[in-house]
């Protein structure tokens, strides 16, 4: 005999995990939703998962050439910037690899009616171990990047080595630091990736406030702008690169606060939307009403 399926949000639950994840997710109270006819069957999972796919065979096309012109070269040779890009390079594919275990796993790319209580607790449990991938690959990055301008400004000036040397092991230092309070961020540990958990004992757990972490680890990547023997023109487009960077962290980092965009269809274009409420153990997923334009369609809030 096979064991119940989960049951799609807004349906009462149908085993006993549903239950856990309704009274955690959406305060025991299951969504009432207005579904339009057009919408059914929409799906952008796959366009998610080639513009994913994409990226990461860039990813491994740029980085396996760069190397391999500085390994062939005879007027270059490999440096620890270039060893450090290996697993720089590495931990941005990985972040990507669960933004694609996202679709199958917890439908992203559909209509939250469409997807079961499991499936929106894997959005963010699943989302919680890209966080800590996510802040890694930048540092990562950021190290290697820091590598190379070490490379070409440490020849000519002490002074720019040292200051090199001191900016990363600063950053090698926030690399573990990030690490560690991303992993660690509720105790017991395991309540961080397991969402069952915290609806079966909502009082068995502690955790940080992932909103003002993502602000500390946002200003942190906005300001580590590495030190640089610049004119000022690049220097003002490092800095523009840099708060944009800084704005993607705190986007994968953060929980959302207020009205949003309905989470598993689109990130940033829909007009349904799905507000997160904010406490001190967790978000809590709900809905708002509000209208779509074009299709006529609301979702009621439960």
């Amino acid at each position: 005999m096979s064991s119940p399926t989960s049951a799609l949000v807004g349906q009462k639950p149908n085993t006993q995990l549903d239950s856990y994840l309704l009274k955690y997710l959406f305060k025991g109270k299951a969504p009432k939703f207005s579904v339009p006819q057009a919408s059914q069957g929409d799906d952008r999972g796959p366009a998610l998962l080639a513009g994913c796919s994409i990226a990461i065979f860039l990813i491994i096309l740029i980085t396996m050439t760069r190397l391999c012109v500085r390994h062939f070269s005879k007027k270059m040779k490999l440096g620890l910037d270039d060893y450090m890009i290996i697993p720089a390079a590495l931990l941005n594919i990985a972040f990507l690899s669960t933004i694609i275990a996202r679709v199958p796993l917890a439908g992203v790319g559909k209509h939250l009616w469409d997807v079961n209580y499991v499936q929106a607790a894997k959005l963010f449990e699943i989302g919680n171990v890209s966080q800590v991938l996510f802040f890694a690959a930048v540092t990562a990055t950021k190290i290697s990047i820091t590598f190379f301008n070490r490379r070409l400004t440490g020849i000519s000036s002490k002074r720019w080595r040292i200051i090199h040397d001191t900016f990363i092991a600063i950053l090698v230092s926030f690399f573990f630091i990030s690490m560690f309070i991303n992993i660690f961020q509720c105790n017991p540990y395991h309540f961080r990736f397991n969402y069952a958990l915290r609806g079966k004992y909502p009082n068995g757990y502690k955790c940080l406030d992932p909103a003002k972490l993502s602000d500390i680890f946002s200003i942190f990547h906005a300001v580590t702008v590495w030190p640089k023997k610049w004119s000022m023109r690049k220097r003002n487009f490092t800095s523009l690169f840099s708060s944009s960077a800084s704005r993607s962290a705190g986007a994968q980092q953060s929980t959302p606060t207020k009205s949003q965009d309905e989470i598993e269809w689109d990130y940033s274009g829909s007009t349904e939307k799905v507000g997160m409420q904010h406490d001190e153990k967790a978000p809590h997923m709900y809905m708002t009403q509000v209208r779509d334009e074009e299709t006529g369609h609301s979702l009621q809030r439960s």
